[in-house]
């Protein structure tokens, strides 16, 4: 009897533990909490979103004078790219042409002259001259002399007698509001005669292929850049050379000053 007790007992104790384990198998299985607790497999690879790169910190550029050990950090350093060079334009390059022309030439004045009328000598050639002539911006050493401005110019007879290129240096003078006068000395290359008497007494004959040469203007401004004037010039070679027929000439020039 005794033994038979003892045999649902031992049978019992095992129908326990084996209920127990079974249950706490089962119960672990399903248990979803483990699952969740779990790491992500990629959790630990860089560049994912568990662990995302982090961008590197901008260096510091220390600011010359300013001691680092201590205070406010120094202001990053900025670095602009320097403004790129635009092309010439036609407007820039005319602009630029402009200026030039005004720092070299002061005035320009044209005209038409009466050929070789007196009054210091015979009239002997005929026609007229088309004047023209540049007057430039008088350069500093000529303040030695009340600043004259240099010019070249040009008489260009219209009948095939004597013409002359010439240069030298002008005064001017204001008078009144608008009025002005003034007076030019230089000399004077000419393509006429030299000789006595050649062509029979109807061409000058002015002795020297270079001659001295003087001018009186007298004439009016108008609307600032303008100008009308009358103008008589004379050349000859004041008696150097045998032969000393003068040439003068009579006329108007308009002027226009940059």
């Amino acid at each position: 009897m005794r033994h038979v007790f003892l045999n649902i007992f031992v049978a019992a104790l095992i129908t326990f533990f084996a209920t127990s384990t079974e249950a706490e198998s089962i119960s672990t299985l399903y248990n979803i909490d483990i699952f969740l607790n779990e790491p992500h497999p990629l959790a630990n690879k860089m560049g994912t979103r568990w662990n995302p790169i982090q961008p590197a910190a901008a260096p510091i550029v220390p600011q010359r004078g300013v001691n680092s050990g201590g205070g406010q950090p120094p202001a990053p350093v900025s670095r602009t790219a320097p403004p790129m060079a635009q092309p010439a334009t036609a407007s820039t390059r005319q602009s630029a042409l402009s200026g030039l022309v005004r720092e070299v030439i002061s005035e320009v004045r044209v005209g038409a002259l009466y050929h070789d009328k007196g009054p210091f000598s015979r009239r002997e050639e005929k026609g007229y001259d088309v004047n023209i002539e540049f007057l430039f911006v008088s350069p500093k050493f000529l303040e030695l002399i009340w600043a004259p401005r240099p010019h070249i110019g040009a008489n260009i007879n219209t009948s095939g007698d004597t013409s002359q290129l010439y240069m030298g240096l002008s005064y001017g003078f204001d008078l009144w509001g608008p009025f002005f006068a003034g007076f030019s000395f230089g000399g004077a290359i000419h393509n006429g005669k030299k000789e006595f008497g050649i062509r029979g007494g109807d061409a000058k004959e002015l002795g020297c292929r270079t001659l001295f040469r003087e001018s009186i203007e007298f004439g009016f401004r108008f609307r600032g850049q303008h100008s009308l004037s009358a103008m008589f010039d004379h050349i000859s070679n004041i008696k150097i050379c045998d032969k000393n027929e003068s040439l003068e000439n009579i006329g108007i020039r308009y002027g226009y000053s940059f």
